[in-house]
């Protein structure tokens, strides 16, 4: 696991989304909020996507 806020926010863009740890959901949001191309932007989706199953499963 990763336990670094700011290794997750420099390599979340590296990341397979299953391994977004939930307690950094809004580290990982922020830090893919400010990719631009469309490649990123796709990641970006998917994150949201992943991030929101989380925080069902996390707050349910």
């Amino acid at each position: 696991l990763i336990k670094s806020p700011s290794i997750l926010a420099l390599s979340v863009q590296r990341l397979p989304s299953r391994l977004i740890i939930k307690g950094y959901n809004l580290m990982a949001m922020t830090a893919v909020s400010d990719l631009k191309d469309k490649k990123k932007k796709s990641l970006k989706m998917k994150l949201n996507i992943i991030l929101l199953k989380n925080n069902l499963l996390t707050y349910n």
